[in-house]
């Protein structure tokens, strides 16, 4: 999925909490197949880095957002990952805020 804005990507990542989301802010090409290129694939190493209803963006989409979060969400850095060259140098994970204090964020 594309969106015009991160805030947007991020307001539907939260309503889809059993999905394991990747986020990753770029200009992809668009194809007849779809988007391509190495943004598409960086979001994937995001999504492949989190677990089943985690939402893990790139620093950049974190800087878009973090000011202009949907109500009750809290974002938490990760730090890097280093499973990966494609991945960004920092990664972090959406929270709600009620399981902001617990290892069960989004």
């Amino acid at each position: 999925m594309a969106f015009a804005r991160a805030t947007e990507a991020i307001s539907a990542a939260v309503g889809m909490q059993r999905a394991r989301i990747g986020l990753y802010t770029g200009e992809p090409q668009l194809s007849a197949e779809g988007y391509i290129g190495l943004d598409v694939h960086r979001a994937a190493r995001n999504m492949s880095a989190g677990h089943g209803g985690q939402v893990l963006l790139s620093q950049t989409t974190r800087d878009l957002v973090e000011h202009d979060l949907p109500g009750g969400v809290s974002l938490r850095d990760l730090g890097g990952n280093p499973a990966t060259t494609l991945m960004t140098t920092t990664c972090s994970i959406v929270c709600k805020k009620q399981l902001a204090k617990t290892s069960k964020c989004m």
